[in-house]
């Protein structure tokens, strides 16, 4: 044999070898350098002061602010519904200025138009219709109905949803880097006029980041940096949580400790005061929940009664003009951890509209405002406070009802 065959012989098998080896994923591959994800903003999450999203319902803006409780974040969410306009007394039904020929001229028109399929392209027009009716516009068709935008304000303070949106924009990656575009493209992705767009505010610079559609058959998004004018395609779960901020974003916890994690609680109320104790909290099996006064005997009302205190959640954040007539205090409930700063949770009762049972309120250093509770389970927890406060080793808790 030749030696160029045995030259030609060992590039091949050296292809070969190649091939297999970027096949099996030991050298990479163009396919898994195709979808390795692209960074579009490498940032620290601490450096993200706020976050602005925009569509044509919603403005959210979110900030990152610190008090004397701590870092926390306050999310201001303004909502735009159309509704019907109220009609003013006298206005035509309408809302043409053709009042006096109206009633006159409706009658032949309806007569003599004949139904059309395209009411916006009319044939020409009747004979008998009133003067000065507008050219182009079928005498006697009814406007579109007038209407107003009405605007809704809330603010409250973000929860761990918040948290994973930080994650998730810093740094923020894209799926894929989409490359130069075309102008003619835009429209098909959703970027010749965008209608929402989100803007990250970092060390006081303003990003702007516009958001398209939806690629076909994925959770993806197109999105355009206007800052260097690349266009990416995203994970469209990255910034659904600011569209849907109302519901995904308010944090509904009134602290940040787990039942688990507490180590005392001290109950207050006109009814007077009880300190429990958490002994043994670190064993599961043997833990148990005992006064101060006697801390080596369970009170097994205490356990029943704080599995039920310490599951209050938040419906809603109350806003500074729709605080309620006749808040009043009804029990407060201080819970500590072994170590670190105790927080207070205050629970108000306000009585209900006319015919509806007694509304339930709470606030606490960390809800940093006033929030709406679930009705039965807080009147429940209130109503049985002055048996906590009275509880004694021994005794036995009365069986929850089954529902």
């Amino acid at each position: 044999m030749s030696k160029s065959f045995w030259i030609y012989s060992g590039c091949l098998a050296a292809l070969l070898l190649l091939a297999w080896f970027r096949y099996t994923g030991v050298l990479g591959s163009d396919e898994a350098t195709a979808t390795d994800e692209v960074i579009i903003l490498r940032e620290d999450r601490a450096d993200i002061e706020k976050i602005a999203y925009h569509d044509d319902k919603i403005d959210v803006v979110l900030e990152q602010r610190k008090d004397a409780a701590g870092d926390f974040s306050w999310v201001r969410l303004e909502e735009r519904k159309e509704k019907p306009k109220p009609k003013v007394e006298g206005e035509p039904a309408d809302g043409g200025a053709e009042v006096e020929a109206e009633p006159v001229a409706a009658p032949e028109v309806e007569e003599a138009v004949e139904p059309v399929a395209e009411p916006a392209e009319p044939a020409a027009e009747p004979a008998g219709e009133p003067a000065g009716e507008p050219a182009g516009e079928p005498a006697g068709e009814p406007a579109g109905e007038p209407v107003e935008v009405e605007i809704t304000t809330t603010t409250f303070k973000g929860g761990d949803a918040v948290d994973k949106l930080l994650d998730a924009l810093a740094p923020l990656k894209a799926r894929r880097d989409l490359g130069p575009v075309a102008q003619e493209q835009l429209a098909d992705l959703g970027l010749a006029e965008p209608g929402a767009w989100v803007e990250i505010t970092r060390k006081g610079k303003v990003r702007r980041l516009e958001l398209g559609g939806e690629a076909y058959g994925t959770r993806d998004t197109y999105l355009r940096d206007t800052e260097t004018g690349a266009y990416y395609l995203v994970d469209a779960d990255t910034f659904r949580p600011l569209r849907y901020a109302k519901s995904r974003l308010p944090d509904r916890r009134l602290s940040a400790l787990e039942a688990k994690d507490i180590a005392r609680v001290v109950v207050e109320s006109p009814a007077g005061r009880a300190e429990l104790l958490h002994k043994n909290m670190q064993d599961e099996e043997a833990a148990f929940w005992a006064s101060s006064q006697e801390p080596d005997q369970a009170v097994e009302l205490y356990a029943n009664w704080l599995d039920k205190a310490l599951r209050l959640k938040g419906l809603s954040y109350v806003q500074e003009d729709e605080k309620p007539a006749g808040l009043a205090p009804a029990f407060t409930l201080t819970v500590a951890p072994e170590e670190g700063t105790p927080t207070s949770i205050q629970v108000f009762s306000a009585p209900g509209e006319e015919g509806q049972d007694t509304e339930w309120y709470a606030s606490s250093e960390f809800t940093r405002g006033l929030m709406k509770l679930h009705k039965m389970l807080a009147s429940e927890a209130a109503e049985d406070v002055p048996d906590v406060i009275e509880a004694r080793p021994g005794e036995e808790a009365e069986e929850p009802d089954e529902e």
